[in-house]
């Protein structure tokens, strides 16, 4: 995709309208001081609640809802289900994380519960996460997903998918897509070292959430490729700086946690990759 394209994204993240957004996150145990480190790295205001009692007055206020389906109880599935509601009926935008639904069968219950009813916006995950909603098989340990690529006729049912739910796909992996209806595009920024440390794709949804806030929602699109390229040039540059130093993992996602303050303009010209499929 020529620099033309990577100008207009590139606007349209700079030109957006709500630039300081109030972000309501539901989100698992495991990641959650990352996930609210990198709301406030994109500008956003986070809020972490997932007290039932507390849902009401924090989702009416909130710009995006970010829901998360890791470390699942009954509290906090009543409680995503009660944020979406709000969300939806203050056309408040919602992104999903499903996390692991590929494996358990009453989070992909739950998945399918929230695109039934309209409650979602951007729908966020790896391969396998996304197959499971087509009733495809894909090969996966755990909640991580082995698969490398698509083939053109899985490209062509993810569009019918989103089509059909009227919803934006970030699928991530060796390389990350984006969907929407009919539109797609390929992004071949990132490093494999983003799997080796726990929460990428959780900072994912967060930065997603961020900035994709309400106030912004003609953009999405544009917004979901530029959120996915600064998540993968911050670990890029990560990279680079622990090749240099033979430091390890856990450096690594300092460098990486540290890159997503600082990516600028001229990294995602110099560095975007993004072509249409």
């Amino acid at each position: 995709m020529g620099n033309k394209v990577l100008i207009d994204i590139l606007k349209c993240y700079n030109e957006r309208e709500n630039k300081t957004p109030l972000v309501h996150f539901i989100t698992n145990f495991v990641t959650m001081n990352d996930v609210a480190n990198a709301c406030l790295y994109m500008g956003g205001k986070p809020v972490m609640a997932h007290w039932e009692q507390e849902i009401n007055e924090i989702t009416s206020a909130a710009h995006s809802l970010v829901l998360n389906l890791g470390t699942p109880d009954e509290a906090r599935i009543d409680a995503i289900k009660k944020a979406a509601r709000i969300a939806e009926a203050k056309d408040i935008p919602v992104i999903l994380d499903p996390v692991g639904i590929h494996v358990f069968s009453v989070r992909l219950d739950l998945a399918r519960y929230l695109l039934e009813n309209r409650q979602v916006n951007v729908l966020k995950g790896n391969y396998s996460e996304v197959m499971a909603f087509l009733n495809m098989k894909s090969n996966f340990i755990g909640i991580d997903s082995l698969e490398e690529g698509f083939k053109r006729d899985v490209i062509e049912k993810i569009k019918e998918f989103s089509e059909i739910n009227k919803l934006y796909i970030v699928i991530t992996g060796k390389e990350d897509y984006v969907f929407y209806k009919d539109n797609a595009v390929r992004i071949t920024n990132g490093t494999p070292l983003l799997s080796k440390i726990t929460g990428s794709g959780c900072i994912l949804s967060a930065i997603l959430g961020t900035l994709c806030a309400k106030g912004n929602k003609k953009d999405i699109f544009s917004l979901c490729v530029m959120g996915t390229l600064i998540n993968s040039i911050a670990g890029e540059k990560a990279q680079d700086k622990i090749k240099k130093s033979h430091e390890g993992f856990h450096t690594f996602k300092n460098y990486y946690l540290d890159e997503l303050s600082l990516v600028n303009d001229d990294d995602i010209l110099s560095r975007g990759r993004v072509f249409y499929v």
